[in-house]
């Protein structure tokens, strides 16, 4: 697969509101790819880096990539005390070391938890 490091194919998570998205998708055409051009094709991974940069550079976003939403989406989920060991599976790190970058996040969560336990 290209851009997948491990060659391997992964199942990745969705919420309804992601499913939604590929079910509106795939009325568009009969692709089983998400990210297609009009005409269906698969668009290949350095086409849709180019059409984020794109983006980004046209509302003056500077510094980010599509690598930024996957950090912010990780980060999000520590803030909001989700396991590091699940951001982990979501990721799809290798090891539990690569996702403890985010755990100085969880120290809000941690204070937020406590604040729950009843005396």
């Amino acid at each position: 697969m290209e851009g997948n490091k491990t060659k391997r194919e992964e199942i990745v998570p969705l919420n309804i509101s992601a499913l939604r998205i590929i079910e509106l998708r795939r009325g568009v055409n009969d692709s089983r790819y998400i990210f297609t051009g009009l005409d269906g094709v698969k668009l290949r991974n350095s086409r849709i880096y180019n059409m984020l940069s794109s983006v980004l550079k046209k509302h003056n976003i500077t510094n980010a990539s599509p690598h930024t939403f996957r950090h912010t989406c990780a980060s999000h989920l520590v803030i909001k005390g989700v396991s590091l060991y699940v951001v982990r599976d979501i990721l799809r790190h290798a090891s539990i070391k690569e996702t403890e970058i985010y755990a100085h996040l969880s120290k809000e969560a941690v204070a937020t938890a406590i604040e729950h336990i009843s005396a």
